[in-house]
């Protein structure tokens, strides 16, 4: 029986959420650093743990830039984790390490997110849904939690993430809710710009959508990713702001809709790259499943996400085979996001079979 992601609550100042979050989430925070431990030392990254953290620490200024709480919270995790600052550090910048590493060269696109929005116009009851199936190396989804922050600084937040890390995905009380999938750009040199962690956390603790995408258009970003935003409760509206080292590019639904892989969207941008896998049609499928309905619900978004044609290489991915067994990703949550009623659904792993689970507010 798949158990539904344990939910934490914090609240507090940014370093006591921090010491909250650490001490409730140990467990989750120390598996999943020995799995990136054993990623790090043992795949073809060619490049081992230790090394890996001395290069997060580089990242340190760019996120303090983005916003001093950040580090506070990250500190305050170590310490209620009792776990060393630096190894936190590299939880929350991993996406730009491995940018760093040989193995990004052979990163495959199939085995990454794929994100959908639903503008209120196309849906049954006027709402803005915003959602994702999260796919990663099939382990990453093990110490995964939902966590409820609660603050005072601004509005509350429930994000989905893996332990140790300030937030993946999620929504906040005032409707902003994000997404977010990867652009393979192969391997990069040098430490440049924001991690994407430290992005995502900074836009979902806005109260309004402009100022929230701003940081998003603000931030350098090293690694290539689509962040696909809404604001459900100011303006019921959406968009999906295509990051890279060298620039923005935004993109609007059409007809309503709005979906996204996993390969750049930019006219002569994309890559020369073997490993599209997936890609180029999982996008496609989620839109044509939106378009042939007249009104669409949640369920009919939870029912797109558990969609397997093409399998393994399908929207709810199947473990990808060619590979080492730890090397293997696959679609590890689907996540539905109802930015109006500032409601959250996820389904954890990749079976259709298993249930969405509702996560509430506490408050």
């Amino acid at each position: 029986m798949v158990q539904p992601f344990r939910k934490i609550v914090i609240s507090g100042t940014p370093f006591e959420r921090g010491v909250s979050y650490g001490t409730q989430a140990r467990a989750e925070i120390e598996g999943s650093l020995k799995n990136y431990r054993r990623l790090f030392d043992e795949s073809r990254t060619h490049i081992n743990y230790d090394e890996a953290v001395v290069k997060a620490q580089g990242f340190l200024p760019a996120i303090e830039a983005m916003g001093p709480e950040l580090v506070e919270e990250m500190r305050g995790i170590a310490q209620g984790a009792q776990i060393p600052f630096e190894e936190i550090v590299l939880l929350n910048c991993r996406s730009e390490v491995f940018a760093l590493t040989p193995l990004a060269r052979d990163r495959d696109a199939s085995e990454e997110c794929t994100d959908l929005t639903v503008l209120p116009e196309k849906t049954a009851d006027g709402h803005l849904i915003v959602a994702q199936n999260w796919d990663m190396l099939h382990w990453a989804g093990d110490n995964a939690l939902v966590v409820e922050i609660l603050r005072e600084d601004g509005p509350d937040m429930l994000c989905v993430t893996e332990a140790g890390m300030l937030c993946r995905y999620g929504l906040n009380r005032n409707g902003l809710a994000l997404t977010v999938s990867s652009i393979p750009i192969g391997p990069l040199h040098e430490i440049n710009g924001t991690p994407s962690i430290a992005i995502r956390r900074k836009f979902l603790s806005e109260s309004h959508f402009a100022p929230g995408f701003g940081h998003i258009m603000e931030a350098v970003h090293m690694s290539g990713m689509h962040y696909n935003i809404g604001g459900g409760r100011v303006m019921g509206t959406a968009l999906s702001i295509e990051a890279y080292p060298q620039g923005k590019y935004v993109m609007y639904a059409q007809d309503g809709v709005l979906a996204q892989a996993n390969h750049s969207c930019y006219p002569g941008a994309m890559q020369p790259n073997r490993n599209m896998g997936s890609t180029l049609y999982r996008a496609e499928i989620l839109r044509r499943l939106m378009q042939a309905k007249e009104k669409v619900t949640a369920q009919d978004v939870m029912e797109a996400l558990n969609n397997k044609a093409g399998a393994p290489y399908s929207v709810c991915a199947e473990r990808t085979p060619g590979k080492p067994d730890f090397e293997q990703g696959c679609t590890l949550a689907g996540i539905v996001m109802d930015a109006t009623d500032c409601r959250l659904w996820v389904r954890r792993g990749n079976d259709p079979a298993v249930p969405y689970t509702e996560y509430t507010w506490s408050r």
